[in-house]
């Protein structure tokens, strides 16, 4: 690593409040391009999918749009299997925009929570995942949301996250001027520079007390912390 040696923290666009309806929907439009072409979900499925009769309530930490939500419901009717979705965000109008696009989804309901206050009781779903938002908190709070996920995991946990790197945010930086609009062509070279590498997504990780953590690579700059509780 040369450019990205240190982490940043610079504030992304998405998260601002007086950001258009517009603006967000493509923001999250374009997100959900990045997820299914570059890596999101490539990394979330091999370490669900081949154990998915395990779970039967799951949780999206910071949903986004609902599109991990609406491919594992996909996943589940496929293989015949009755599973609760819950998403929650923090931001009311994302919820708004994620209820909207799954309203063909039965079992998919949306909340607004916040991450590190999460409002359910311990142990409360089998799987508890999320994609592309540790980035956003800084190690303080990433602490503190991974202790959260962990209360409320029965089974694991699934974080999936980017990894800062050089090569992959020159990547972005070319591709977000091609094809994505104001807020991602802003927020994608700049999560680059927020992300966490490996070790120190495990040492968060250890401070949240879930140090018997995994940490698997995937492709595009990817990370996966897996969590299993024991017993």
């Amino acid at each position: 690593m040369l450019i990205l040696r240190k982490r940043v923290h610079y504030e992304e666009l998405m998260d601002q409040p007086d950001i258009s309806r517009a603006e967000l929907e493509r923001s999250l439009s374009d997100l959900e391009i990045v997820n299914r072409w570059l890596g999101g979900m490539a990394a979330i499925r091999p370490h669900i999918l081949p154990v998915m009769n395990r779970f039967h309530t799951i949780l999206d930490v910071a949903c986004g749009g609902g599109e991990v939500l609406r491919m594992l419901a996909d996943c589940a009717r496929e293989k015949a299997l009755k599973v609760d979705f819950v998403g929650i965000d923090v931001n009311p109008r994302v919820i708004d925009i994620a209820s909207s696009r799954s309203e063909a989804n039965e079992n998919i309901r949306f909340f607004q929570a916040d991450a590190r206050s999460l409002p359910f009781n311990d142990q409360s779903f089998d799987l508890v995942i999320s994609s592309t938002f540790l980035h956003h908190l800084k190690p303080g709070d990433v602490v503190i949301a991974l202790e959260e996920a962990a209360r409320v995991t029965r089974h694991r946990m699934v974080f999936v996250d980017l990894i800062r790197s050089d090569i992959c945010w020159i990547g972005i930086l070319i591709l977000s001027r091609l094809i994505f609009g104001r807020i991602s062509h802003h927020d994608g070279p700049v999560s680059f520079r927020k992300a966490y590498i490996p070790s120190e997504l495990l040492e968060l990780a250890s401070q949240a007390g879930i140090g018997n953590s995994n940490i698997y690579n995937h492709p595009f700059c990817r990370m996966a912390l897996v969590w299993d509780r024991g017993g």
